[in-house]
Formats: C-alpha cells, sequence, structure tokens
C-alpha cells in the first residue's frame, strides 16, 4: 500500500513541515530552565521509588530548514519530592462520558501509539520482541477509511512513539538500543538512526522546540541504578533523573513540564522546568504508557497489573484520567486485557492499544466542548 493512502488525512501546514524540515532544534543543555551546562548536583532518594547490537545507519538528513521560512503555527537534577497535600487527597471517580469502540482488530501485539493531526493514529507491533528482520514495525492507521500503511518494519523491538510539530516520527527500539526518526511522508522516506548505544530505551517524547525525551530502563526495578530520563537537544544528550527502578513511559506538555510513569513503584512523576522533580500521584498498579492533551488539562494513563488477563476473568487492567488542576482522577474504562499504551487526538478522543487481544480501542466523549469543536473544523479546511 502506498503512502497516499493516508496522505490526505494530514494537514497541508505539515506537509509542508515535512518537506522543509527533517529536524530543527534548539540548543537545550544542562539547566533545562536557564541552559547553564553546568552539572547537576546528586538527587536525594524517596522511598515511593524504593520499591543491542547496532542494527540502522546513524547518518540524518542533511537539509537544514531556514526558520523565518517556516509556518510560525507551525538536570541529572535535585530530585527533591514533594508529595504535597494534593497528591494525598486525589479523589477518584468513574468517568461515564465516553463512548467506546474497536478501531483496529487482528494486530500482532499493538505496543506504542500515537494520535496525529487529522485521523491518523500510528501503533507499533511487535509479534517478535528482540528479533531482527522480521514482522515487528510502526504502522499508521487512517480512521476514516481503515487502511493501514508499514511505515517501518524489520527492526527487532519498536516500542513507544513521539512526533515533533511537523509530523517526523520518532520511536524506541528498546532491544537494538536505538531512537528512530522517520518523515512518513517525504517521499523515499526512511529510517534513520537519531541516538543509538542507548541502555534499553522505552517511552519518547519531543516538545515545541524539537528536544527529545526519552528514558532508558536498562534495570527494570531497580531503584538507585542507571536507569534514567533524558534529553537530546540536537547537539547533546543531558541526563535530567537516574535512580527511579522503571520510568516506563514519557510525555512533555506544552509549558515544558515532563511526565513519566515509573511502573513498578507505582508512581507517576513530574518534573518543572526549573529542574525540581516530585512524585504527583502514588499507590498506582503497574502504571505503563502516558499522554497529555493539548492543553495541557488531563494526564491519561494505563495501568496493567494483570497482563492479558480481561475484567471477566479477574483482571485490574484500567485507562485513567487525572485532572491537574482538581488532582480528580477518572477511571475511563476498566476490564481489558491489556492497556499498554494510550494516545489523546486534538480534539480529544482518546485511543490505546490493547496488545494481548490484538486490537486499539478508541474512547470518544460524549460532550465537546468549543474548543474541540473549532479544532475539528481547522483540520477538515486543512485538508479542503
Amino acid at each position: 500500500m502506498s503512502l497516499a493512502d493516508i496522505e490526505g488525512a494530514f494537514t497541508r501546514r505539515y506537509v509542508a513541515g515535512h518537506a522543509q524540515v527533517a529536524f530543527l532544534h534548539g540548543s537545550r543543555s544542562g539547566d533545562r530552565k536557564n541552559k547553564s551546562g553546568n552539572k547537576p548536583p546528586a538527587r536525594a532518594s524517596h522511598p515511593d521509588l524504593a520499591c543491542g547490537k547496532n542494527l540502522f545507519p546513524t547518518s540524518r538528513s542533511s537539509t537544514k530548514p531556514n526558520p523565518e521560512s517556516i509556518d510560525p503555527a507551525m538536570k541529572p537534577i535535585t530530585r527533591i519530592f514533594t508529595l504535597g497535600l494534593a497528591a494525598a487527597l486525589c479523589s477518584t471517580a468513574l468517568a461515564d462520558d465516553y463512548t467506546f469502540k474497536v478501531v483496529a482488530r487482528g494486530l500482532a501485539r499493538p505496543t506504542g501509539i500515537l494520535a496525529q493531526s487529522g485521523d491518523i493514529i500510528y501503533f507499533t507491533e511487535i509479534p517478535t520482541p528482540g528479533v531482527g528482520g522480521g514482522l515487528n514495525g510502526v504502522k499508521g492507521l487512517n480512521l476514516r477509511t481503515g487502511k493501514t500503511l508499514i511505515v517501518h518494519q524489520g527492526e527487532p523491538d519498536p516500542t513507544n512513539l513521539a512526533a515533533d510539530r511537523y509530523g517526523n516520527l520518532y520511536w524506541t527500539c528498546k532491544s537494538a538500543n536505538v531512537i528512530l526518526e522517520q518523515s512518513p511522508l517525504a517521499p523515499q522516506s526512511t529510517a534513520v538512526a537519531l541516538l543509538t548505544n542507548l541502555a534499553k530505551p522505552s517511552g519518547v517524547a519531543v516538545d515545541r522546540e524539537g528536544d527529545v525525551y526519552f528514558t532508558q530502563i536498562p534495570t527494570p526495578g531497580v531503584a538507585g541504578g542507571k536507569n534514567s530520563v533524558s534529553v537530546f537537544d540536537g547537539v547533546g544528550t543531558t541526563i535530567l533523573d537516574e535512580g527511579d527502578p522503571e520510568p516506563s513511559d514519557i510525555v512533555v506538555g506544552r509549558d515544558g513540564d515532563l511526565y513519566w510513569t515509573c511502573k513498578s513503584a507505582g508512581v507517576i512523576v513530574t518534573q518543572d522546568e526549573d529542574g525540581k522533580t516530585s512524585v504527583l500521584v502514588k499507590d498506582l498498579k503497574k502504571p505503563t504508557g502516558i499522554a497529555i492533551d493539548r492543553k495541557g488539562r488531563n494526564l491519561y494513563w494505563t495501568e496493567v497489573p494483570t497482563p492479558g488477563v480481561a475484567g471477566t476473568s479477574g483482571g485490574s487492567n484500567k485507562v485513567v484520567e487525572f485532572n491537574l488542576r482538581t488532582k480528580v482522577t477518572k477511571i475511563v474504562r476498566s476490564g481489558d486485557p491489556e492497556p499498554t499504551d494510550v494516545t489523546v487526538a486534538r480534539n480529544g478522543d482518546l485511543y490505546w492499544t490493547c496488545t494481548s487481544a490484538g486490537v486499539i480501542i478508541e474512547a470518544k466523549p460524549k460532550r465537546r466542548s468549543r474548543d474541540d469543536d473549532r479544532n475539528d473544523k481547522d483540520d477538515r479546511n486543512d485538508k479542503k
């Protein structure tokens, strides 16, 4: 199937961005806010967190855009854990304002997922983890037509996905120890290695400046070791946090704040641009995937304490919504056998992979805000 099958679902500004740029970075080394470049001090511990071979080319696109020609629309840090009263008093409610449907089925262990502009979602499939040259890969799904596209195939362990503001894709390949980059719309585009010689990279996120944040888990479940959260600014890599037992997935808000799941510790961790790191939510059950909406108002994550076990058989897996202002937690849905990763579209629709069931599920809000409707109208106008 050709790229043209889903190309029409992207906005013109993304197509223009693909044609102009493969990657655009600002320089952000050292301190995240002040860009001091100084090595941060060692961090303090917290009781809540106490619980390959290079197969890819390293060359990147030589195309360097003129920033003025692009559409403008388009720390190890000191670890200070402040649980705070708000986190301790988080309330929980059951969200009954979604409708659900399966948008893709018959998949081979779908894992990471990313909603793009328009009607496109990307996802990874890992039927044979750790085996290169096989059917593991990254695919795109057009939600209007139901057609799928193979973006890239053959790497041993494509895990989580992210995209920059121009639509370029990034994903971690855990067993190959690389992060790959590809523009899915560019003619004859192929994946190239953005970063190599990593240590079991897992989560990945890209901010508005093009900086790439990622987690590494060489020793899952072991606190105080070499598991880390880092940022690559296009020039060098800086460790922002080290020693968590299992930083699994990561997202970055439009204000630059970071959020990541720490699976074995059962917490969501956040770090602001000043480098202050704290536990946002605790007492979770194997939090795995994480997403944030475009306004930065709500976090979404998956909890997978019973992978492969449906609710009808005693499983307790769920997808959760967390309001960052009110600190209210809602269960979006429970009972799926393995909700691994979650993503939120511009209009507020949620999608998550259910790995063992081989499906992707959509949760559509019953009531939509005026902003959501306006975003949908903008997307439709861009396609005309």
